[in-house]
Parts: structure tokens; sequence; C-alpha cells
């Protein structure tokens, strides 16, 4: 059992250890593409998975957005914006199952991307910037760099044989597409 000590002006995120069932390339990629406590953490950020929200700051920022993904990373944003504190604990583990299947990663990243273009334009409705965005995801849909990297990473790791590296070019790829998508239809309000 862990005691941390709760500052009401903190919020506390904690490393997320995803578990496999099948032991598969949809869990690897979901090891290594998604609940990344540490590395969200260097940008003041944490997934809802490990994260301690003292009272005061829930209330004062009238908790999480209604967006349909994607809350737990802009509320995070509206704690450094009014200036509370954001510490992460290495000793606070929660486990969380891997995602196992194609179809739980598309649902995902569809989820994902309608999630980021709320959060855009919550923040940012000019015509200007919904043209950067939606041309910044086509570019990225013909051009997956982040997803390469992601890919490489799984490869080595993992020592896939012939059958797995080709599900896992084509996971990449259609994950990359369908938030991408879905972040350009919900900026043009499609």
């Amino acid at each position: 059992m862990l005691s941390i000590d709760i500052n009401t002006k903190i919020i506390i995120s904690g490393k997320i250890e995803l578990f496999y069932i099948k032991n598969n390339i949809y869990e690897f990629f979901d090891n290594s593409y998604y609940l990344n406590q540490k590395k969200y953490s260097k940008n003041k950020k944490g997934a809802t998975a490990n994260l301690v929200v003292p009272k005061l700051i829930f209330q004062d920022l009238n908790g999480f957005s209604e967006l349909t993904s994607g809350g737990d990373g802009e509320f995070c944003y509206r704690v450094n914006l009014h200036g509370y504190g954001f510490k992460y604990n290495k000793d606070l583990i929660v486990g969380h199952p891997a995602r196992n299947s194609l179809k739980e990663h598309l649902i995902k990243a569809k989820r994902i991307g309608r999630g980021t273009g709320q959060f855009f334009l919550s923040y940012n409705n000019s015509k200007r910037g919904k043209i950067f965005i939606v041309f910044k995801n086509l570019l990225l849909i013909l051009f997956p760099f982040h997803q390469i990297k992601i890919g490489i990473k799984i490869y080595r790791e993992n020592h896939l044989n012939f059958n797995n590296f080709f599900k896992l070019i084509s996971l990449l790829y259609k994950v990359s597409f369908f938030q991408r998508i879905n972040i350009i239809k919900t900026i043009l309000n499609l």
C-alpha cells in the first residue's frame, strides 16, 4: 500500500502498467503508443487511469469537459493555465489491460480524433486555425512519421515474425488514418 502526501494545489499522475492477456501485436502497440504517464508528465499532463485530483482543484475548474475523448488532457491544460501544480510520482502505479484487437484500437482512434478536434475547437475556432489543422492532418495521413517511429520501436523490442510485421504496418496506418480523419471531420463539422 502506498501512502502519498496530498497538496490541495497540485495534481499527481503515476505510472500505468499495461498487462497482456493475449500477448499479441495489438497489445504490443498499445503498450508503446498510449498511457505513457512519464512522457505525458513532461508536458504536465496525465491520463485519468492514474491521476489524483484534489477536490479543491476539481471544483475550482468545474471538473472535466464533456469531450468525446481527451477530457483529462484538456483538464490538465486548465490546471496549468490556472497556476496549479503538477507532479509525477513513479511509485504511484496502477494496472490496466492492454487493448488486444484491431477493433478496439480503431474505436479508440476514432474517439481520440473526435476529442482532439473538439479540444481544438474549444480553444481556437478561427478559419485560419481550422485550415491549418485540416492541412496538417491530411499531411500526417500521407506521411505518418510518428507511427513509423512507434513501429520501429515495437519491431525492435518484440522481434516480430513476418506475419506480425505486416499486421503492425496495417495497424499503424489504420490507427493514424482513423484518428486524423476524425479530427478533420470534427473540425469541419461533418
